[in-house]
């Protein structure tokens, strides 16, 4: 094996050591902090929409929730997609879910924006809280704690 060779492989080998008792990843502390993020546009939109506030901070909230916390929820269960494109992918299918959902509704004759929203928030920020334990629990497997609970690492899922 080349010199080269050897040395990122001894790099890299040393990089993971280190990596795993160092806390989580920097891809990991962002990918956290998306969903707590997303998590809290669809809390605060579902406290506006209740409340029956209006203006240019409903507005906001609601162009944030519909091109990002439907398509943060599912990239957030989905690893492999989130290093596609941490910001691309949820916007995409966060407008997809949206425009087929609301074109079903459409369809049958059940058109309720109200309802339609709760319906998104609830499953986003399901998908999203799942997204966050699974996550949560992948770092505790690679932990030197979850090793000692019997953590297999296999919770990781990407």
């Amino acid at each position: 094996m080349p010199a080269a060779t050897r040395f990122c492989a001894l790099k890299k080998s040393r990089m993971n050591a280190l990596d795993r008792y160092a806390g989580p990843s920097a891809f990991a502390r962002k990918e956290q902090v998306l969903d707590i993020f997303a998590a809290l546009i669809a809390a605060a939109l579902i406290v506006a929409v209740s409340a029956g506030w209006s203006g240019p901070s409903r507005v906001v909230m609601t162009l944030a929730f519909a091109f990002f916390v439907p398509g943060r929820a599912i990239v957030s269960n989905w690893p492999r997609m989130a290093r596609w494109s941490a910001a691309a992918m949820p916007m995409v299918l966060s407008l997809a879910i949206v425009s087929v959902l609301s074109t079903a509704a459409l369809g049958v004759h059940r058109w309720d924006p109200v309802r339609l929203f709760d319906l998104e928030a609830a499953l986003s920020l399901g998908g999203l809280a799942i997204g966050m334990k699974r996550r949560h629990s992948a770092a505790n497997a690679h932990s030197p704690a979850g090793a000692l609970t019997g953590g297999t690492g296999d919770e990781a899922g990407g």
